[in-house]
């Protein structure tokens, strides 16, 4: 028997500030299945949530007003990163949101019991950063309710090897090799690969002991 899992794209982010502790609540709330959200790290090294590379589309300063200049999250430090209100670009009535920590996240994971999928983002980022990332999770035991969008075997191939057990969400070119690749890292170091866009290859997926998105 086949199921479908709701999943809420960087929290239920028609209705709330996106990549939120807001956001993901009420995906917790409405009862989807899994959210997914996009990692990033800010100057001094912390790991936060935000889509994009600059804060501009969805940041403002603390009394409402767009930030001047283009503001990269990695020019700035977690404190002053902080400062900013990340509810009010969306809605005024979600003033005061603040952008969310990794610790954060993790934390809302372990109390709501509910699966957060990370973009495939984290893989640009250097191994030190990575390796933060890592740590946290370890550190927070919140393994069970992490999964890594993965678009390479060699990053699927990073994490098993630094988390055995994790979940990697495959969403690369899928071909029988890359398929073989996959299902060989999952049988050698634990955890569970999913699959999209297999196109003709749902077959060879399957074969490989692998989950069809």
């Amino acid at each position: 028997m086949s199921a479908c899992i709701l999943e809420a794209h960087r929290g239920v982010s028609t209705e709330y500030p996106e990549n939120t502790l807001c956001a993901l609540r009420a995906a917790a709330r409405q009862g989807y299945g899994m959210v997914e959200v996009d990692p990033r790290f800010t100057a001094d090294g912390h790991c936060v949530l935000l889509h994009d590379p600059t804060l501009n589309r969805t940041a403002r300063n603390a009394d409402g007003t767009p930030l001047s200049q283009p503001t990269p999250l990695d020019s700035l430090s977690l404190a002053q990163a902080r400062e900013l209100d990340l509810g009010m670009a969306f809605d005024p009535a979600f003033a005061g949101e603040k952008i969310p920590t990794l610790e954060e996240v993790l934390s809302f994971a372990l109390e709501a019991r509910m699966p957060v999928k990370f973009d495939n983002v984290l893989q640009k980022y250097a191994a030190a950063q990575q390796e933060t990332f890592f740590q946290t999770v370890e550190r927070m035991g919140a393994l069970p309710f992490v999964g890594f969008t993965a678009n390479s075997p060699e990053f699927a191939a990073r994490v098993l090897t630094r988390l055995p057990g994790a979940q990697i969400h495959y969403d690369g070119p899928a071909s029988q090799e890359t398929l073989r690749q996959l299902g060989a890292l999952v049988a050698l170091l634990g955890g569970v690969a999913q699959v999209t866009e297999v196109g003709g290859h749902a077959g060879d997926a399957q074969h490989a002991g692998l989950l069809v998105e």
